[in-house]
Parts: structure tokens; sequence; C-alpha cells
């Protein structure tokens, strides 16, 4: 996500998503769970990165996700 090029590769803004990109992507098409974007710590950088994450399922039915153990 934009923000990321500051921290690390990649640094090209056209490999980067914009802010909202990939719930623009999916509108209408899939039902979305959960989202998240924004500042978040990133193991494999030993430090933090930006991302964005989405969590989406096909159908007109309300989705259910399993209860955490």
């Amino acid at each position: 996500m934009l923000g990321h090029e500051r921290i690390a590769r990649p640094r090209n803004p056209d490999h980067l998503l914009r802010p909202g990109e990939l719930l623009d992507a999916v509108a209408g098409r899939l039902q979305v769970v959960a989202f998240e974007q924004g500042l978040q710590p990133t193991p494999s950088l030993r430090g933090q990165g930006v991302v964005q994450s989405l969590c989406a399922v096909r159908g007109d039915e309300p989705a259910s996700l399993p209860a955490a153990p």
C-alpha cells in the first residue's frame, strides 16, 4: 500500500495499492467479511509495513465465521 515505499520495497507507486483500492476492486462482486489497512507489525521486515488486506466471500447470504477457540 502507498506509504510502504518509505519502509521497504516495492517503491514504485504503480506497484502499491491506493487507500481503499481492494474494497473498490471487489465492490458489488464479493461480500467483505473483514478489511484492514494501515501500519502493522511485519516480522519479515523486522519492523512495520503499510498493508491492505481483505477477506471476502462470494454469495448473497450473510457470511458466518467459526467461533475463535
